[in-house]
């Protein structure tokens, strides 16, 4: 009886194991020429991907180093966007904007403005992200059976939107470069404003005499007869040059005797320096107070020497601020030999050089214009200012690029 439990037992597995492969035989050819047709669909699927988006395969060329260019919108603009690209890049004048040239072969563009994405544009891969004030937005876009990548940069300078766009084959930047090409972005100054019409003198003040009064630097560089040349030569005699040098002489210590005349209204405009240290700066406060009665121009001119003219300018944010400091140690910056401009003393006086600007930034505030070119300015001669100075005297503009990074005009 048992064994012929067993057998109906068996009997009753065999049937099961038959009946599911049976079964899975039937699914298989129930759904089989689909099953492949599916993984034929997958298979082309994937080598269309391959084809159409396998970009990461593409073997990039190497860059040696990265070479930084200033990319500027306007002619008026002291601000450009710096860019750093494959050393081996060269960037030329195209019919639009800038070619760029790679072994002697055209490898894509630089462009003023947008790019935007045809009709018969792919994009692949898109990334926008902002890099030190600049924005970009990157693209890898297949065209015409090749892959590009697109770059657009966008920032403000001066309060003015600017855009341009890099274009290239994918292939010719790799992964460092390409990183350099996102990530090496800024902002950079490259020359300074002459500062045209900084300071607006009043009709009452024709007549008024222009003060100027600090210590033995004003004496050493003879910034005030240089000025009184160049308001003769330049046709500006209405107003008398006058100038106090006093050894020594800080705003704390020094120039109580002209508040009287201060409140009086008795001067066009009075140029101070000698701010030293924080007493200096709250005593500046009486000959604010002062000009303010009479509404004088008064402005902080800081001597080579001085620490707290930019402490005196944000605390007294109404009155002007025309820092002689600041162009010198510019000028030194951009490669002017630190002794034309300073005497090598104690005090590192200021040269008749030195003086040269300080007058050149005064007359330029005053009179909204650049001053007469003359053969002689009191000390300092006009072949020794071109010489030391190049352009400056026709500008106002000190350049602050370097001589190995070139600036190209995207306008």
């Amino acid at each position: 009886m048992l064994r012929n439990i067993n057998r109906i037992i068996c009997f009753v597995l065999v049937l099961c194991f038959a009946f599911s492969m049976s079964s899975c035989y039937g699914l298989k050819g129930l759904f089989g020429a689909d099953s492949e047709h599916v993984g034929s669909e997958e298979t082309d699927s994937e080598q269309t991907e391959a084809i159409f988006y396998d970009y990461e395969s593409i073997e990039c060329k190497k860059s040696s180093g990265t070479k930084y260019g200033y990319y500027l919108f306007d002619n008026d603009d002291c601000s450009a966007i710096s860019l750093g690209l494959p050393i081996e890049w060269t960037i030329c004048e195209g019919d639009v904007g800038y070619d760029i040239v790679r072994d002697n072969e055209n490898i894509g563009t630089l462009k003023n403005g947008r790019t935007n994405i045809m009709p018969n544009e792919t994009v692949c891969y898109n990334e926008t992200n902002v890099s030190t004030g600049v924005k970009y937005d990157w693209s890898i876009i297949f065209v015409d059976g090749e892959f590009v990548h697109r770059i657009v940069y966008s920032c403000k300078i001066d309060k003015k939107d600017c855009v341009m766009t890099l274009e290239v084959g994918y292939d010719e930047l790799d992964e460092l470069a390409l990183k350099r090409a996102r990530f090496s972005l800024s902002i950079k100054e490259i020359r300074t404003d002459p500062g045209f019409e900084t300071i607006n003198l009043s009709a009452s003040s024709k007549g008024k005499p222009i003060l100027i009064l600090g210590n033995s630097f004003i004496g050493s560089s003879r910034v005030g007869a240089i000025l009184e040349r160049m308001c003769k030569a330049g046709g500006k005699t209405e107003h008398q040059i006058l100038w106090e040098s006093r050894g020594m002489a800080t705003v704390s210590n020094q120039w109580s005797d002209y508040l009287n005349q201060m409140r009086n209204g008795d001067f066009a405009a009075v140029f101070m320096c000698g701010f030293y240290g924080s007493e200096d700066v709250s005593a500046f406060k009486t000959f604010v107070d002062a000009c303010k009665v009479s509404s004088t121009p008064l402005v902080i001119f800081p001597a080579h020497n001085e620490s707290k003219g930019p402490v005196a300018a944000k605390r007294y944010s109404n009155v002007y601020y025309l820092s002689w400091k600041l162009e010198l140690d510019t000028l030194i910056a951009s490669g002017v030999d630190r002794w034309d401009l300073c005497i090598d003393d104690y005090h590192k006086h200021s040269q008749p050089l030195a003086g040269y600007v300080g007058a050149h930034m005064i007359y330029r505030a005053l009179f909204g214009e650049v001053p007469p070119i003359l053969s002689q300015y009191d000390e300092v001669s006009y072949s020794t200012i071109t010489k030391k100075l190049g352009d400056y005297s026709q500008t106002g503009v000190i350049w602050l690029v370097k001589d190995d990074v070139a600036v190209h005009k995207m306008y």
